[in-house]
């Protein structure tokens, strides 16, 4: 055997013997199919051109995973990608954060949830720099519908439970940073099931200077409500379309446009409810006949302009902005109902069933309530980033306005109580609101930050600090909020922070709400001082990355306005009359249990308090404690064969503190049952080459397929 090699040409020279034999020439190169010619070696024997075909290779996709620095201290970065197999019924990124330490929902349909003790009203959430808001309305989460984040065309996600910097906002609990992809090819995807069905699009011009980005989803949980105790006719229908329009304007400068309009109807034609309560020795049997029907939709656009101008060290962004809602309700359902005593003998033939009826009655509930909201914002930010140096500042004013109106009331009556006894005498209501409500206001905020950081390749240390200044014309409040943080990273494996800082929550529509529904002219905002330490480590275990974080937090708060919880809906009193406290530690480990597939444990320990004038002079559980909260999502395959997903998400929750409706003292609590669920998922995989064997595109580039099971427990 004899070889030789070919010059850039493709010359070659190869000397074999003039034998007249017969031999075999194989040619190989990379990137092309080999070629094997059969020559016989006489006197003048020329091979003349060679020509070779070029060789398709199919390469499964690949992930690049850079380490960067995060974006503050206490900043968790969540993995995008994990979120297409999580399992869980509202399909929105607000269901991972409910697997993060310090975050809880007791309710798996709704897209809100507390961190930190904290309500569902105090968290911000920012899409590509545009704070997004929360539906004004929902009472319960089957109402929700589609959260305004969508999953398809989120690039990364940041997330804070508390000691944010000073660039962000004005609220007390967390931050939620989004960004939607840049697109850099043209592709899309479409998802398809039986309560959730999405599709997306994204392409780039030829001269990469014009992208789109657009999203379509659509939702139907009827098949979920079905399962609910209240039996009847659901029927919701949930829309959401997005677009995100990009234009490079210039070497350095760029403009994009986002819209986005969304529309959520909920109606539900009630039939019956039956429901079992109480203890092993002393239980109950409530039966509800209904009749009526409950009629809602809640309708939301946003509009988005963004002039980015990017020369040198320097960065300046100007974002005109715009959000608009419309929502009404409207019900009326009249109940009759029967509470009965069960046989709880083991023994009885009876087992279970009624031994007599304790109390019948009926109820009438009647709403028709609408609002109106439109947001219009303008705003400036920059950066300087120098070595060792980074400063930003921004200016932003707002006008919000909203106006409502609230009629609905509830009677109940169980003997005949509730009718006058005399002729002309009024109606004697359970519950009764009626009020409009036309609220204008400005609100302008300015904030001012410096970041310096000092170190080499073993350590690190990045000093922030920052101060935020908010005026609200209808308070007359200058809000001064200075916030710093220190951290220090050692050889990329260990990292100490601190934050600490003054938050303050300008009152919106709802805290501004006496629970009559009228305004209180003299409210003021909340305030919150945090104070966060942390650490993470992370590690390689069976060559495989691991990482442990633990953080302690203590929130000192006051002048805040109590609240009640009703399912998701936040009613509160209306006064700045409660002070507290939140503290806690929390300890996450997240890592590849199996390789190529991460998973994570949380735990949080919490203890919040509030003391409020009128009660019994004494701490008490705030509206939204949970003292131990866990959630665990671990994800594993088929040995040898990872196309083939289990994905198990699990949460625990020690009850919220709750109280009666008809009752003003927030002393007189009793726990709810702890919150327990387990969802499961299981996936196929199916991975498409770009090319097949015979040299064919594939216009699909994965395919997953997948069943879910809500709610084992």
């Amino acid at each position: 055997t004899t070889g030789t090699y070919s010059d850039s040409g493709g010359a070659f020279v190869l000397k074999l013997p003039r034998d007249s034999a017969t031999r075999v020439i194989n040619f190989t190169l990379t990137g092309y199919e080999p070629l094997r010619i059969t020559v016989v070696c006489s006197k003048n024997y020329s091979l003349g051109e060679i020509i070779m075909n070029e060789k398709s290779v199919n390469l499964n996709e690949i992930t690049v995973t850079a380490v960067t620095e995060t974006a503050g201290a206490g900043m968790v970065s969540i993995p995008v990608k994990e979120f297409i197999f999580m399992p869980t019924p509202t399909y929105s990124v607000e269901a991972m954060l409910r697997t993060l330490p310090g975050v809880a929902s007791n309710n798996e349909m709704t897209n809100s949830y507390s961190v930190r003790g904290g309500n569902y009203d105090e968290n911000l959430v920012y899409v590509n720099g545009i704070e997004v808001y929360r539906p004004f309305l929902i009472r319960s989460g089957q109402q929700e519908g589609l959260s305004f984040i969508n999953p398809d065309l989120v690039e990364s996600v940041l997330f804070s439970p508390g000691g944010f910097s000073a660039s962000y906002g004005d609220k007390m609990s967390s931050v939620l940073d989004i960004r939607y992809r840049k697109p850099s090819e043209n592709r899309g995807s479409v998802s398809a099931g039986l309560l959730y069905n999405s599709a997306h699009i994204e392409g780039i011009s030829t001269n990469r200077k014009i992208s789109f980005l657009g999203g379509v989803r659509h939702k139907s949980s009827r098949l979920m409500l079905n399962s609910l105790d209240s039996k009847g006719d659901y029927e919701p229908v949930f829309i959401d379309i997005q677009g995100v329009l990009s234009i490079k304007t210039g070497k350095v400068s760029g403009l994009s446009l986002l819209g986005s309009t969304a529309l959520n109807i909920y109606n539900f034609l009630p039939g019956s409810r039956e429901s079992r309560f109480g203890t092993e020795a002393e239980a109950y049997r409530l039966f509800v006949l209904f009749e009526g029907r409950e009629r809602n939709r809640y309708e939301s656009r946003n509009a988005a302009m963004t002039w980015d101008y990017n020369p040198g060290n320097t960065s300046h962004k100007f974002i005109l902005s715009w959000f608009g809602a419309s929502e009404t309700e409207k019900s009326d359902i009249r109940g009759y109902y029967s509470l009965n005593v069960l046989d709880k003998n083991t023994g009885s033939e009876n087992f279970t069933d009624t031994l007599m009826n304790i109390g019948t009655g009926s109820f009438l509930s009647h709403a028709r309530n609408s609002l109106g909201a439109n947001v219009f914002s303008a705003g400036y930010s920059g950066t300087l980033n120098v070595p060792n140096l980074v400063m930003k500042w921004g200016l932003k004013s707002r006008r919000e306005n909203i106006r409502d109106n609230i009629r609905e009331w509830k009677m109940v009556d169980s003997a005949g109580f509730s009718i006058p006894y005399n002729k002309g005498e009024e109606l004697i209501m359970s519950s009764y609101i009626s009020a409009g409500n036309n609220i204008g206001r400005w609100i302008t905020e300015a904030f001012a930050e410096t970041e310096l950081r000092y170190g080499n390749s073993l350590r690190k240390y990045i000093a922030t600090a920052g101060l935020r200044v908010t005026y609200n014309n209808y308070t007359g409040e200058i809000l001064a909020s200075p916030r710093v943080s220190f951290k220090t990273d050692f050889r990329d494996k260990y990292s100490v922070w601190l934050a600490s800082g003054l938050y303050y929550q300008p009152p919106f529509h709802r805290e501004m709400r006496y629970p009559d529904g009228s305004i209180n002219p003299l409210i003021r905002s909340q305030r919150s001082f945090h104070t966060v330490a942390g650490m993470s480590h992370s590690f390689m275990a069976g060559d495989r990355p691991f990482k442990f974080t633990a953080e302690i937090y203590n929130k000192i708060l006051s002048d805040i306005i109590p609240y009640r919880l009703d399912n998701v809906r936040i009613i509160y009193d209306g006064e700045n009359s409660a002070s507290g406290f939140s503290r806690g530690i929390e300890l996450r480990l997240n890592g590849e249990f199996v390789e190529g597939a991460e998973s994570w444990f949380s735990l949080s320990v919490m203890d919040s308090k509030l003391r409020i004038p009128g009660s019994i002079d004494r701490m008490f559980p705030s509206p939204s404690e949970q003292t131990v909260i866990l959630n665990i999502y671990f994800q594993d395959y088929l040995p040898g064969n990872p196309s083939y997903r289990a994905h198990i998400n699990i949460s625990f929750a020690t009850g919220l503190p709750v109280t009666s409706p008809f009752n003003s003292r927030y002393d007189k609590f009793h726990r709810m049952p702890p919150y327990r669920r387990v969802d499961l998922g299981m996936t196929r995989v199916f991975r498409q080459p770009l090319k097949s064997a015979d040299g064919r595109t594939s216009i699909f580039r994965e395919i997953v397929a997948g069943i879910e099971v809500f709610n084992l427990l």
